[in-house]
């Protein structure tokens, strides 16, 4: 498996679990119910997002790594 790829799926999957815990507390204190498709389309969504950004990066920021671009200070020696 490419180090690409390892990135994408390490960033993807880390991006779920996040917002899945975020979204999952969130309704938890707004309600005493928690609708768990909310839930998990959520997580999904936060995961789809996650990949098309990594995608994105590999066309356009490091050719090693999932991300974009750093931005250096113009005034490095």
């Amino acid at each position: 498996m490419s180090a690409k790829l390892k990135d994408l799926l390490e960033r993807t999957a880390w991006t779920a679990v996040q917002a899945f815990f975020g979204v999952w507390a969130g309704l938890s204190l707004a309600s005493e119910s928690v609708e768990w498709n909310a839930v998990l389309y959520s997580a999904g969504v936060a995961a789809l997002i996650a990949a098309a950004k990594c995608i994105i990066a590999f066309n356009l920021g490091d050719t090693t790594s999932a991300s974009l671009p750093e931005v250096k200070p113009e005034n490095t020696p």
